[in-house]
């Protein structure tokens, strides 16, 4: 038997920047606006109870505007009434199972902008999720909500809030090409030269294969530098320096032995500042 009480709720990304809201009854007419807030928002304190959440109007169907950070709050503990009969569609289900994961990797600072959309012209974030929280985030109206929850949280931390002003005035100079998309070699360059992320040397440290003289015969790699803010600034170090960085301090000897170089004599200020650099570069390998 259809129970004629029941009123199904159900969720879409509105354009001003939050969930829209609206119920829907058996027998497929919309529900009162005003009564869902009521139902939905009654043990609600956040929002005074629903007072300070907006009824309107969406593609002629009339509904309420949950903004993307009192979302969070909401979605993590809804306070809906217990004496009407409420069922919830399975997107807003998926988004009420995700909320509490969303606010424990934001408040963890487990997240960050997302690499593959920057490089793609769009700005967007990502979280750092169990799987089955990531499988909930792939949707598109859960994506949409991260792009805009992310940023309105962070400008609530003073720190981190400069760190997005830094990208968000970065962004505007790729999406307009003038910066070309390949000018980040990874994620993490990225991050670092973009400020979210911190990284104390000049310089990473590549490998580079080298054409063999003769055919058939071996690639020699090389230790090359390159500079962070530059990428076609690069410094080759020479095979001798190699030798003598590991020669100022081998991995299997003393510290007395790294001090003075093998057969006892000291070590330069020179190598054992080289071996210092290469211990600090992170060897990434670069075809």
């Amino acid at each position: 038997m259809t129970d004629t009480t029941v009123v199904t709720v159900n969720v879409r990304w509105a354009a001003q920047g939050g969930f829209f809201l609206w119920g829907a009854r058996y027998n497929g007419g919309i529900c009162d606006a005003y009564d869902l807030r009521d139902w939905l928002f009654a043990w609600h304190a956040a929002s005074f109870y629903g007072t300070f959440i907006e009824v309107t109007e969406s593609l002629n169907v009339e509904g309420l505007l949950l903004p993307s950070l009192e979302a969070l709050d909401y979605l993590a503990q809804p306070a809906a009434v217990q004496h009407q009969r409420l069922e919830f569609s399975r997107e807003l289900k998926e988004l009420m199972a995700l909320a509490p994961h969303v606010k424990e990797a934001l408040t963890q600072g487990r997240f960050m902008p997302d690499f593959a959309k920057w490089k793609a012209g769009t700005l967007g974030w990502k979280l750092q999720s169990p799987e089955q929280a990531a499988a909930w985030a792939a949707g598109a109206v859960a994506q949409q909500w991260m792009d805009e929850l992310i940023p309105a949280w962070t400008r609530e931390d003073g720190v981190m809030r400069q760190s997005l002003e830094q990208l968000e005035r970065a962004f505007p100079l790729l999406a307009r090409g003038t910066a070309a998309a390949d000018l980040w070699m990874d994620e993490e360059d990225w991050l670092v030269s973009i400020g979210w992320q911190s990284d104390g040397t000049p310089f990473r440290t590549c490998l580079r294969l080298e054409e063999p003289a003769a055919a058939g015969g071996a690639w020699p790699p090389r230790i090359v530098l390159q500079d962070r803010g530059d990428k076609d600034v690069m410094h080759e170090v020479a095979p001798a320096e190699v030798s003598a960085w590991a020669e100022a301090e081998p991995g299997a000897a003393s510290e007395s032995e790294a001090e003075t170089g093998p057969g006892g004599s000291a070590a330069s200020g020179g190598e054992r500042a080289g071996a210092t650099k290469a211990k600090q570069g992170r060897s990434r390998a670069r075809a």
